[in-house]
């Protein structure tokens, strides 16, 4: 019998590694707005040929991660996926998630870093690590504030598709008609083209702060991310922290099943 070199035995596993990174590739094409794809549209996309497409496609179907429709032909994600998908969601945790990047976050910055959530019209202090610094700023976890003011506020509305968005702010409008909507619209379109908020602490509530939004498996804003600090220690630049908490809510984001 023909033993089989090292060098043959790599070839061979190179080749695996290969077939497997294009098979999640063609998973990763299927999306809530993309729930079913033909053959030909997923050969167009990955660039292959008609050949490599079917291969891949059959083995994905014999796996059970695709499903093939018997009506049109098209292929949607199986019950591998959904097994697979309801054992991720059952771990994504978002305070045990959170608390890691948290503490991290807080000893990078020297500032107290935490998440808060929006329930309705306000937002909840969800977790949070606080500063080890004599004069820090905190929330109580758990503690209840207007949805429409704070840098975390901001990125919990600005963040919600129109659909969500318009119902909350209808539902500010006529229980505190004392907000100025043009403003707090303005200011909502503002943080949605950055991307997150910074507030340098020139307000009454003298606060600085940077947040951005986490993200669910399905594209939604989940919660918000942000670095809380008396005023006077907001650094002129505070690029360093920003990016420390832009990247802090895309880890969280993407162990909650974000894939953008």
């Amino acid at each position: 019998m023909e033993k089989i070199g090292e060098g043959d035995e790599e070839v061979r596993d190179r080749s695996t590694v290969r077939s497997i990174e294009k098979a999640l590739k063609i998973l990763r094409l299927f999306s809530y707005r993309e729930g079913e794809l033909s053959h030909s549209e997923i050969s167009k996309r990955m660039g292959w040929t008609t050949s490599t497409t079917s291969r891949l496609l059959n083995t994905l179907v014999e796996n059970q991660f695709l499903m093939k429709d018997a009506e049109n032909g098209k292929y949607r994600l199986g019950s591998a996926v959904l097994y697979l998908g309801r054992v991720a969601a059952a771990n994504a945790d978002l305070r045990r998630i959170s608390y890691p990047i948290l503490l991290k976050l807080s000893d990078q910055t020297g500032e107290t870093a935490h998440i808060y959530v929006r329930a309705g019209i306000y937002r909840t202090c969800y977790e949070q690590v606080e500063s080890e610094q004599a004069v820090r700023q905190v929330s109580a976890v758990g503690s209840k504030e207007p949805v429409w003011t704070g840098g975390t506020g901001t990125v919990l509305l600005a963040f919600l598709d129109a659909g969500e968005q318009e119902p909350v702010l209808a539902q500010i409008q006529r229980e505190h008609p004392e907000v100025n909507q043009a403003a707090l619209r303005e200011r909502l379109l503002g943080a949605r083209s950055r991307g997150y908020v910074e507030r340098h602490g020139m307000d009454e509530n003298q606060v600085g702060s940077v947040a951005a939004p986490i993200w669910n498996a399905e594209g939604k804003v989940e919660a918000c991310l942000a670095v809380s600090m008396p005023s006077f220690r907001f650094p002129e630049d505070p690029k360093a922290i920003r990016d420390a908490v832009l990247e802090g809510a895309l880890e969280i984001s993407r162990q909650l099943g974000y894939m953008g």
